[in-house]
């Protein structure tokens, strides 16, 4: 057998070196907190066997080969951030309505800051609550809602029709006119009216009392019938066109289709100069209705007012009249208006004598929103068949 006393000792001083090489490789690398990773660096041995060329004996030599390793590291964990209010942040109390994401738009922040800086976990917010913010958000200012334009026809009354012609009416009515009560001469106490003295079914008239030593203290009208009435004592007259003139008292007498015909009597009680109650009468006829009328009943009333509406001696069937109204208001002087639509009414109730055919009794109700200004029924567009009234 043929030995290596060299190779042999050489050979073991090889494995030992590698053996320690390999320990110092396998040792963990410790991380040092706060400072940069440590790397392990070790070198491989690797024993190649080689034969020297020259001659026939074999030899082994050592041959290193150095590899560094992939460096280890050690990372130490971040601390997790606690959350909180900044800085300069203030406590709000929530109002109703609000929300993160208004509250944020309002104070320039995120919904997530928002959170952070109150330690929520969700969205959820109460009202009354407390919640920091950068700074107090103002008030929500309430937006008015969009103003309704009124509507430009809230009654039969309120709109003209455009190309149909205007209807011209001389003041006070057909039935009054204009007059000057009380211009006569008297030492006696007396009544004045517009004549004719006959008075129809469906008309009305309006009464003064003239010289009276006082003014009248109450006023009542009899009936054909023996029925008396009281009436109310006018200081001035609803109708606009009418004057007053120089009279102490005043009454309107409405004359209904449905009131008795015959002979009626007026009565206004005044004071003597002896300081008796005396009555002073006026006695006129109440007929029969002979021609059309159409009578509003009141004369006047403010805008909104619903009128009572006779309409005497029709046709018994449906019978068209005409709405017009004044566009510029006038008083005392004739009154030009423009038509403002069609009404049709059914005549519905019989006369029970005379040559009337009917009469019916109907409401026009207007609307507040009409214009203050003298208003007109009419039938056919006659100027002898109207009524005249205010809305004042």
């Amino acid at each position: 057998m043929i030995r290596y006393p060299h190779f042999q000792a050489n050979l073991l001083r090889a494995i030992i070196l590698s053996l320690l090489l390999s320990a110092c490789a396998n040792r963990p690398a410790t991380a040092t907190p706060g400072a940069a990773p440590t790397v392990a660096n070790f070198q491989q041995v690797t024993l190649i066997p080689t034969t020297a060329l020259p001659s026939n004996t074999p030899t082994n030599t050592l041959v290193l080969v150095t590899e560094t390793a992939s460096p280890t590291f050690t990372a130490s964990a971040s601390p997790t951030p606690s959350c909180g209010a900044p800085a300069g942040w203030v406590s709000y109390t929530i109002r109703a309505g609000d929300n993160l994401f208004r509250l944020g738009l309002k104070t320039g922040v995120t919904v997530e800051e928002i959170k952070f800086a109150n330690c929520l976990i969700g969205e959820g917010i109460n009202t009354g609550d407390q919640l920091y913010l950068p700074f107090i958000p103002p008030v929500d200012t309430p937006v008015p809602p969009t103003a309704i334009p009124p509507n430009p026809c809230p009654s039969a009354l309120s709109c003209p029709t455009p190309g149909l012609p205007a209807l011209v009416l001389q003041p006070g009515g057909p039935n009054e006119g204009t007059f000057t009560p009380c211009n006569a001469a008297s030492d006696e106490p007396w009544i004045d009216t517009r004549s004719p003295f006959g008075t129809e079914l469906g008309t009305r008239r309006f009464f003064f009392a003239c010289h009276f030593p006082a003014n009248p203290t109450s006023a009542s009208m009899k009936l054909s019938d023996g029925s008396t009435v009281p009436l109310n004592l006018l200081s001035s007259l609803p109708n606009p066109d009418l004057i007053y003139g120089s009279a102490q008292g005043a009454v309107e007498w409405v004359a209904l289709p449905t009131h008795p015909v015959g002979t009626y009597t007026l009565t206004f009680m005044y004071t003597d100069l002896d300081g008796s109650q005396k009555p002073e009468d006026f006695s006129f006829n109440v007929e029969a209705p002979t021609e059309k009328h159409i009578l509003v009943n009141p004369i006047a009333g403010s805008a909104g007012t619903t009128f009572q509406v006779y309409l005497v001696c029709f046709d018994l069937a449906p019978v068209l009249f005409g709405l017009y109204g004044e566009d510029q208001p006038t008083i005392g002087a004739n009154h030009t208006l423009s038509y403002r639509g069609s009404w049709s009414v059914t005549i519905t109730q019989p006369f029970s004598s005379g040559n009337c055919p009917g009469w019916v009794q109907t409401s026009l109700a207007t609307s507040s929103m009409d214009r203050r200004a003298a208003y007109s029924i009419t039938y056919g567009n006659q100027n002898n068949v109207f009524s005249l009234f205010w809305l004042r």
